[in-house]
C-alpha cells in the first residue's frame, strides 16, 4: 500500500503492509506530524477513510499547520465524532475526521482514563469503516499509565483487534522517550526512524527503515527535506546504516 512519499516507498519495497501496524518515531521538528499529515490526505484522496487523533494538540492547531501544506484539502476535512456506535457510516468518499484527545486525556473532561479512550477509538474506527488511523503522538498516552505492563497490554490489544478489521495504524513517537519505544517498537511490524543534525549551520535530516515486518526493507538511510509540499526524498547516493 503506497505512503503518497515516491522516496519511502522505495524504501519499503513499495509501501507498508495493509492493516499493519507502523511506528514513526524522531526528535522534535524532524517532520514526525508532518509525514502522518501527508500520509492521511494521500489515502483521504484515494478514498479512504482516516481517523486522525491528536493527544498532544488541539486540533485546531493541527488544522492551521495543515492548511499551509500544499496537499491539503479542506473538502477531505471532517471535525469532531458525531457517529453512534454500531451504526456504520454509509458516506463511501474518502477523508481525514480529526478528534482531540489532547485537553480530555489530561484533565479527564471527556475520558476517564485511558482506557475509556481506547474504547472510544474502536467505536469511532467500527462506526465509521475507517481504514487508516493515526496516534500522533503515542508518547502521550504514556502518561496516564502507572506500569509498563499495563500499557503493553492495551496497546497488543487495541493493534490485534485493529489487524483483524483491516485498518492500518500509524502511530508517531519522541525518539527521546526510549523506554515507551521499547514497547511499541517490539508491537509495531514496521519501524521507520526519522533523524536531524546541525552541521556547517545546516540542518540535514536523514529517514531510514529500522524494522518491516512480512518485506524487504533497503537497509539504508535516505536524506530528506520537511516542508510545506511535505517530505521530499532527496536525490543522490543512500547511505548504508552501520
Amino acid at each position: 500500500m503506497k505512503t503518497g512519499i515516491g522516496g519511502l516507498d522505495n524504501l519499503l519495497s513499495g509501501g507498508f503492509v495493509k492493516g499493519s501496524t507502523i511506528l514513526i518515531s524522531g526528535s522534535y521538528g524532524s517532520g514526525k506530524t508532518l509525514l502522518a499529515l501527508q500520509y492521511a490526505f494521500y489515502q483521504a484522496q484515494r478514498g479512504d477513510k482516516v481517523l486522525y487523533v491528536s493527544t498532544s494538540e488541539p486540533v485546531f492547531k493541527i488544522r492551521q499547520f495543515a492548511g499551509n501544506l500544499s496537499f491539503f484539502d479542506e473538502s477531505l476535512v471532517r471535525t469532531g465524532y458525531s457517529g453512534m456506535p454500531g451504526k456504520k457510516d454509509r458516506n463511501h468518499s474518502g477523508f481525514v475526521e480529526f478528534v482531540e484527545s489532547s485537553m480530555g486525556i489530561v484533565t479527564g473532561i471527556y475520558f476517564n482514563d485511558v482506557s475509556s479512550l481506547m474504547e472510544e477509538i474502536r467505536d469511532m474506527v467500527n462506526s465509521k469503516g475507517i481504514q487508516h488511523l493515526i496516534i500522533d503522538p503515542i508518547t502521550t498516552l504514556s502518561m496516564l499509565y502507572d506500569s509498563e505492563v499495563a500499557m503493553r497490554k492495551d496497546i497488543l490489544l487495541m493493534s490485534a483487534w485493529l489487524t483483524r478489521m483491516g485498518c492500518t495504524v500509524l502511530l508517531t513517537a519522541e525518539a527521546s522517550d526510549q523506554k515507551l519505544l521499547d514497547v511499541e517498537k517490539y508491537l509495531a511490524d514496521c519501524v521507520i526512524d526519522l533523524r536531524s543534525h546541525e552541521e556547517a549551520d545546516e540542518r540535514h535530516f536523514s529517514i531510514s527503515i529500522e524494522k518491516l515486518r512480512g518485506n524487504r526493507q533497503l537497509m539504508c538511510s535516505q536524506q530528506y527535506m520537511p516542508g510545506s509540499e511535505g517530505i521530499k526524498m532527496c536525490s543522490g547516493e543512500k547511505v548504508a546504516i552501520p
